[in-house]
C-alpha cells in the first residue's frame, strides 16, 4: 500500500469514517500524498498571531471592472510568515496531533513585503456553467469525471476534476490567466498580514472546510463570510485552487525540500475535505500539475489595461 494510502486510512480512522469503502481517496494519480494538513484532529486556531487588521484602502479602478471580477488596487503587503508565526503554528499544531512537523509550514517563509501592480480577480472561483461554454467552443476539455459537470443541478457549483492545464486552458479562452501565487495571497490577505480572509481567528462555519463546513462541495457562493477584504468568495474553503507558479522556495528562503523545482505547481486554499490549517492565507500546497480531484478548481485573473 502507498504512502498516502496508508495516511488516508489513518485520517479516516481518527475521524471515523463508516466504512473502508468511505476511505477510498477521491484524487486522480499521479499524485503526491494526501495534504499533511488533513491528519489535525481539530480546529487550529492562533490566537497568539493577532494583530490589529484594517481594511484596504478603497481606490476606484481605473477602468471599468470586468463582469463578475473584482478589482485588487496595486501597493504593497505581506506575503509568506516570519519564522516567529512558523513557530507559533508549529506549536498549536503539536498542541493537537502528535505527528504534526514543523517542515509542514516551513514552505511559507520567509514573510516579506512586496508590491505588485493592480489586477482583477474572479469574485468566485469558475463554475461548471461557466466551464462548460470553453467545452462547447471546442476548446477546453470537459472534466476528468462528470458527476458534477454533467448535471444542470450543480451549474453553480465549482468545476472540479480539472488538471492544471485544463485551468489554464479555460483561463486563456475566457481571455484571462490563472493567478499568480503572490496574486492569490494579496486577494485573500488584503495588506494587513492577516491569518485568514476574514482576519486573525479561525471560525468554525465561516468557511466550508472540514471543521464546521457541509462536509460536501458546495455551490459557490454559499459560504459568503469567507471573504477576504477585497470582496472576493470562498478562498479559504469549499474547493482548494490552482495557481499558476512551480512549487519553488521563496527568496532568500533557508528550507530546502526535494519537492521544490518544476515538479508540482502550488495549489492555495483549502477545500471541503481539508482541515482548518489550509484556511490560512499564507499556506502553501503542491500537486501533480496532471492530477485533478474532487475538491481542486480554479479562478481566473486579468491584467488591469
Amino acid at each position: 500500500m502507498s504512502y498516502h494510502k496508508v495516511i488516508w486510512l489513518l485520517v479516516c480512522l481518527a475521524v471515523g469514517l463508516a466504512s473502508l469503502g468511505s476511505c477510498t481517496p477521491q484524487i486522480s494519480e499521479p499524485i503526491t500524498p494526501q495534504p499533511f494538513t488533513s491528519l489535525l484532529q481539530s480546529p487550529l486556531s492562533s490566537p497568539t498571531l493577532a494583530r490589529p487588521t484594517r481594511l484596504p484602502e478603497l481606490i476606484e479602478p481605473p477602468t471599468e471592472v470586468p463582469s463578475g471580477m473584482i478589482y485588487i488596487p496595486a501597493g504593497e503587503f505581506q506575503m509568506g510568515s516570519s519564522e516567529y508565526e512558523i513557530e507559533q503554528i508549529f506549536q498549536e499544531c503539536v498542541s493537537l496531533i502528535d505527528q504534526c512537523q514543523r517542515q509542514w509550514f516551513e514552505p511559507e517563509s520567509p514573510a516579506r513585503n512586496l508590491s505588485i501592480p493592480d489586477f482583477f480577480i474572479d469574485a468566485t472561483e469558475v463554475t461548471n456553467a461557466q466551464y462548460r461554454e470553453c467545452v462547447v467552443a471546442g476548446v477546453c476539455n470537459p472534466p476528468h469525471e462528470n458527476y458534477f459537470y454533467s448535471n444542470p443541478d450543480y451549474d453553480n457549483y465549482p468545476v472540479v476534476y480539472v488538471s492544471w492545464s485544463d485551468a489554464e486552458t479555460y483561463c486563456s479562452w475566457a481571455g484571462k490567466r490563472l493567478p499568480s501565487e503572490t496574486e492569490w495571497e494579496k486577494a485573500s490577505r488584503g495588506i494587513d498580514g492577516r491569518q485568514y480572509p476574514w482576519g486573525n481567528e479561525w471560525v468554525p462555519g465561516k468557511a466550508n472546510l472540514w471543521d464546521g463546513g457541509a462536509h460536501a462541495l458546495m455551490p459557490v457562493n454559499t459560504y459568503l463570510n469567507d471573504k477576504s477584504p477585497y470582496g472576493v468568495v470562498g478562498m479559504a474553503g469549499n474547493a482548494i485552487e490552482w495557481v499558476m507558479d512551480w512549487f519553488s522556495p521563496y527568496p532568500s528562503s533557508t528550507y530546502t525540500s526535494d519537492d521544490y523545482g518544476e515538479r508540482f505547481r502550488v495549489i492555495r486554499g483549502g477545500s471541503w475535505r481539508n482541515r482548518s490549517i489550509s484556511a490560512r492565507c499564507a499556506f502553501r500546497d503542491r500537486y501533480s500539475p496532471a492530477g485533478w480531484g474532487d475538491n481542486l478548481s480554479f479562478r481566473c485573473v486579468q491584467d488591469v489595461p
